[in-house]
C-alpha cells in the first residue's frame, strides 16, 4: 500500500478540502467583480502567444551625402570620349609586350578604362532618369494646384460658408470720382502754404533789417551795453524816463508783470486796477494800436 493511500485512509475527506477563501488569497489575478468597465481587461480576449508588433529595422550609422558628379553647367561632358581620354589616357606609342606581367598590366589598364566608361554611362543614365522624374513630379504638382485653383466651389462649401455682402466681396480698387476736385483743392492748399511761408520769410527779413540798427558788432559796443544794463541805477533811470518816478526799481516795476488773459481784458475795457495801466493815457493805447496796424500793413517791425 502506498503512502498516499495510507494518508487518505487516516485523514477524512472533509479535512482534505481546502477552503475557497484561502485559495483566493494566494491568487494574483483580480476577480471579475473588481475590474471596472473602463479597464481594458474588462472584456476578456484571447491573447496570442507571440507579439505581432512590427518593429523597424535598426539602422546603424549614417550615410554620407552623395557627391554631385555631373555639374549643372557641365551637362554630359563627363560621358564624352574626350573626357575619358583625358582622365585615363593611353600610351602615346605602342610597344611590344615581351612578358606575361606586361600583358597582364595592360589588360588591367584596359579593364579600368572600360569600367570607368561604363560607370560614367550608368551614372549619367541614372541622373537623367532622376531629373526626368523630378520634372514630371513638379509638372503634375503644378497641374494639380492649377486645377484646384480653377475648380468651382463645391456645394458643401457654398452651403456652409457665411453670408457675405456683394459690396464687401468686391475687392477691386475703383477710382475715386472726386479725385480731380481733391487734387485741385490740394494744389490750392499747397500754394497757400507756400505764400504763407514766403510772407513769413519776408516779415522776418524786414524785422531783421529794422533791428539791425541796434545790433552789437564790436567789443566796445558790447562793453558799453553791459555797463549800461547792469548798472545799479538802470531801473531807476528807466522809471524816470517813463515818467513814473517812485516805482519799484526792478524789471517788474519798469515793465510790469507778464500780462494774463484777465489783465488784457481789463486793459481793453479800461477796468484795470494796475497802477501802470491806470496811469496810461488813451494816447498810449492809440500809439500801440497804430504801431501794430502799421506792422501788419508794412510787413515789418516798427521801431
Amino acid at each position: 500500500m502506498s503512502l498516499q493511500s495510507t494518508w487518505s485512509c487516516i485523514r477524512p475527506a472533509a479535512a482534505r478540502r481546502v477552503p475557497q477563501a484561502s485559495r483566493a488569497a494566494f491568487s494574483t489575478t483580480p476577480s471579475r467583480s473588481n475590474i471596472p468597465p473602463e479597464s481594458p481587461s474588462y472584456i476578456r480576449l484571447p491573447k496570442v502567444p507571440q507579439s505581432t508588433e512590427a518593429k523597424p529595422e535598426r539602422v546603424r550609422g549614417t550615410l554620407p551625402v552623395p557627391r554631385e558628379i555631373f555639374e549643372r553647367t557641365d551637362g554630359d561632358r563627363k560621358v564624352q570620349p574626350e573626357y575619358l581620354e583625358k582622365t585615363a589616357p593611353r600610351r602615346s606609342s605602342e610597344r611590344l609586350l615581351n612578358s606575361d606581367t606586361q600583358r597582364w598590366k595592360k589588360q588591367l589598364a584596359d579593364s579600368r578604362r572600360q569600367n570607368l566608361e561604363q560607370g560614367l554611362q550608368g551614372l549619367w543614365t541614372r541622373h537623367e532618369t532622376r531629373e526626368q522624374d523630378r520634372v514630371e513630379r513638379a509638372r503634375r504638382r503644378q497641374e494639380a494646384l492649377q486645377r484646384a485653383n480653377e475648380a468651382p466651389e463645391s456645394r458643401a462649401d457654398v452651403m456652409t460658408r457665411g453670408t457675405v455682402l456683394g459690396s464687401i466681396a468686391d475687392t477691386a480698387v475703383h477710382p475715386d470720382p472726386e479725385r480731380f476736385e481733391k487734387a485741385a483743392r490740394g494744389r490750392e492748399r499747397v500754394l497757400a502754404q507756400g505764400l504763407a511761408r514766403r510772407d513769413a520769410r519776408r516779415d522776418a527779413l524786414m524785422e531783421l533789417y529794422i533791428n539791425a540798427s541796434s545790433f552789437i558788432v564790436t567789443e566796445a559796443e558790447l562793453k558799453e551795453e553791459i555797463d549800461k544794463v547792469f548798472h545799479e541805477d538802470y531801473f531807476r533811470k528807466q522809471s524816470i524816463k517813463g515818467y513814473r518816478p517812485g516805482a519799484t526799481e526792478n524789471v517788474w516795476g519798469v515793465h510790469g508783470k507778464p500780462p494774463g488773459i484777465a489783465t488784457m481784458l481789463e486793459t481793453l475795457t479800461r477796468t484795470s486796477t494796475n497802477v501802470a495801466s491806470a496811469s496810461e493815457s488813451e494816447f498810449d493805447h492809440s500809439v500801440k494800436r497804430t504801431k501794430k496796424i502799421s506792422e501788419e500793413l508794412t510787413g515789418g517791425k516798427m521801431a
